[in-house]
């Protein structure tokens, strides 16, 4: 894939994220490894050992050669205060997280991720997009190593 079709797939990526947070209940978290030549698109549902998962997902990027990868999922996000050192403590169990919805896409030419922050009162849930706002540790464990440095 080329930086114009792969901005076009993450573009495509974040309307349907919206549009299913806007109908379901809850945006289950999936992955998608792109290959290189010609074959098929790979779709993992995120359940279970992340951990475990994130290994997996690397290793069929290795043995496909796989040219991107991109998460769609909620999640947990902190951002933290200009001179604060991250302390290693997960998103998750931070008391300052915030619940998100992220589309992230890696590849060799074009690292890209959209966050929204969700809201909830009662029953009712909406997206703030969060463009403007730099969120300092989401977890996002699956690509990073696969792609990091090719960027």
């Amino acid at each position: 894939m080329n930086e114009t079709e792969l901005k076009a797939v993450f573009e495509h990526l974040c309307k349907c994220a919206e549009t299913i947070f806007q109908t379901h209940k809850e945006v289950k978290p999936f992955i998608f490894i792109f290959p290189k030549e010609a074959g098929p698109l790979h779709v993992i549902p995120i359940n279970g050992d992340k951990d475990a998962l994130s290994l997996l997902v690397q290793y069929l990027c290795q043995k496909m050669g796989a040219s991107a990868g991109a998460i769609v999922s909620e999640a947990w996000a902190v951002t933290l205060p200009k001179e604060a050192v991250w302390d290693k403590t997960p998103p998750s169990e931070s008391p300052d997280r915030m619940e998100i919805l992220q589309v992230s896409l890696y590849s060799e030419s074009l690292n890209r991720m959209r966050t929204w922050r969700i809201l909830r009162e009662g029953d009712r849930r909406s997206l703030q997009d969060c463009r403007e706002e730099f969120l300092d540790r989401v977890e996002s464990r699956f690509f990073g190593n696969y792609f990091m440095g090719k960027a």
